[in-house]
């Protein structure tokens, strides 16, 4: 067996061992090597000796794939080594190999001179990961929720409950799919910005107004690109959408509130290269609004607006992350989303010590889902 880092034609190996090792939770992101080498080569933050991977026989069997950021917690900025998948394939599991792999990646991050590791985890999901990276010295410190709910689309009709046991309640899709007014007020209208010259302004207001979140990546024009504009046409496409308020003293078009929706393929999959059906759909981030009045209203418009861009994606379902028991969570619950599974954000410091407390406060931003690995 033979331990090493990212060569330029694993991108078909590592892909496949994302698919084996995902399946085993029912639902699962398409990957393939196009979109393999648009994660990760084409990220900014890309660097080949943060993909590590074993390798027996010519054949990928296991594989962490790892960006270092720098990464906002309460104000602070942190070097931070973030783990966006890691996974054994099946067959090879229970030999040791993530274990000496593994503590291959923590002595690297070491030796790149990182603060803190961080990684998410659902301890529903892998009950088995969740307790190895605790004995490895990593801490909880954010219970988040996966939300989904459906939109307009109705094909999911087709297909008989017994195949989506993790979409929460499913029997409830009716009131789901029902969006009630959410406010009478005419001071806001939403707008599709997407290619348009909000956009970027979009992208500064986000960086201004994170700066005092944890765990946010700097939205640098190289990376926004990379996000927004260079995604394969395997993943699909994203865009933004924007609140304006009507009544600003200072512009008639003012930006109060936005988010990102990155439209995607899930499957659900008893064996990889074997689904039952495609499952278009999206996740968002982002979710900011730059106000303080009208904080409630704007929640819930934008939410309509996440659900209309989705709809013009032609995607059935949305899923967003926010903190467990959050205002914004609740929020979604009462419009019809439902918790599919539970995870909680890691970490483990290195080189200085850290303020948990300082970390664990709100307001939190979930730029990617490392479960997921797909920004």
């Amino acid at each position: 067996m033979i331990f090493r880092t990212y060569q330029p034609g694993d991108e078909e190996g590592l892909a496949r061992v994302f698919r084996y090792a995902f399946a085993e939770n029912g639902m699962n992101l398409h990957r393939d090597a196009e979109i393999w080498n648009w994660i990760y080569v084409k990220n900014p933050s890309f660097d080949p000796e943060l993909i590590m991977l074993a390798e027996e026989n010519g054949e990928i069997i296991a594989k962490i794939c790892t960006t270092i950021e720098t990464i906002i917690f309460g104000g602070e900025q942190y070097r931070v080594a973030l783990i966006h998948e890691l996974g054994t394939l099946p067959w090879h599991q229970g030999r040791g190999i993530m274990k000496k792999l593994f503590q291959q990646a923590l002595n690297t991050y070491m030796a790149r001179d990182v603060d803190l590791i961080l990684l998410h985890s659902d301890p529903n999901a892998y009950p088995v990961a969740f307790p190895f990276y605790l004995r490895r010295g990593f801490k909880p410190i954010f219970l988040r929720d996966n939300l989904i709910t459906l939109s307009a689309l109705n094909s999911l009709l087709l297909y008989s409950n017994k195949y989506l046991p993790f979409l929460g309640k499913f029997l409830d899709i009716y009131r789901r799919r029902k969006w009630t007014n959410t406010s009478k007020n005419n001071s806001y209208f939403l707008r599709d910005i997407t290619n348009t010259r909000w956009e970027e302004i979009f992208r500064e207001k986000c960086n201004h107004y994170y700066r005092t979140h944890n765990h946010y990546i700097p939205l640098t024009p190289a990376r926004w690109h990379w996000l927004q504009h260079t995604r394969p046409t395997s993943s699909r496409s994203a865009g933004v959408v924007g609140i304006f308020s009507t009544n600003s003293p200072t512009s008639k078009d003012d930006l109060v509130a936005g988010a990102r929706l990155a439209a995607r393929f899930m499957h659900h999959i008893k064996r990889p290269n074997n689904s039952l059906f495609i499952l278009p759909g999206a996740v968002w981030d982002l979710f900011t609004i730059f106000i303080k009045e009208d904080r409630h209203i704007l929640k819930k418009l934008l939410l309509k607006a996440i659900l209309l861009l989705a709809a013009k994606f032609k995607v059935n379902m949305i899923t967003g992350v926010f903190p467990h028991n959050s205002p914004e969570t609740i929020l979604c619950k009462k419009l019809g989303f439902h918790q599919v599974q539970r995870g909680y954000c890691l970490v483990k410091p290195y080189q200085k010590d850290v303020n948990f407390t300082k970390i664990t406060q709100y307001p939190w931003y979930i730029p990617l889902d490392p479960t997921k690995g797909e920004p």
